[in-house]
């Protein structure tokens, strides 16, 4: 008797995954990653105390660092077709200090972002209840300090 109620339950838990469907409605998530950035610096010189400024040549920096983030978004299923759009944030503590390499006592450059916001627009193809193609357009703002 176990065994035939243990059989009725995991069919139940199956048949429930089997019609998992692609629907109208809103979604929220977050997203844990790692961000990894580069950049090059580059000055003319021109004397001044800004050890950047009172050198010349080209300096590379960079940093990386763990992002958490949330996300929230619509989607709308007509037919066979999915549109909606997405709205996110994404903190990121990522930073940088680069020792110059000109012999200037005490000169170090700071490459910093904190976070991005996210918006973007989803365009999609429902093949079959729970399976669909979509390609995803959007844009992000950030912040950096140099």
């Amino acid at each position: 008797m176990k065994k035939l109620a243990l059989v009725l339950v995991a069919s139940a838990f199956i048949a429930d995954a089997a019609v998992a469907n692609i629907g109208t409605g809103f979604y929220a998530g977050a997203h844990l990653g790692y961000g990894s950035a580069t950049a090059k610096v580059t000055s003319t010189g021109g004397g001044g105390v800004n050890p950047i400024v009172a050198t010349t040549g080209s300096y590379d920096v960079g940093g990386n660092g763990a992002n958490l983030g949330i996300m929230g978004g619509y989607g709308i299923v007509q037919s066979c077709m999915y549109w909606g759009g997405e709205l996110a944030y994404t903190y990121e503590n990522m930073r940088s200090n680069d020792t110059l390499e000109t012999g200037f006592t005490g000169g170090y450059l700071r490459f910093k972002r904190d976070g991005y916001f996210e918006a973007a627009l989803r365009g999609g193809y429902v093949f079959t209840s729970n399976t669909m193609f979509y390609l995803r357009l959007g844009i992000r703002w950030a912040k950096w300090s140099l």
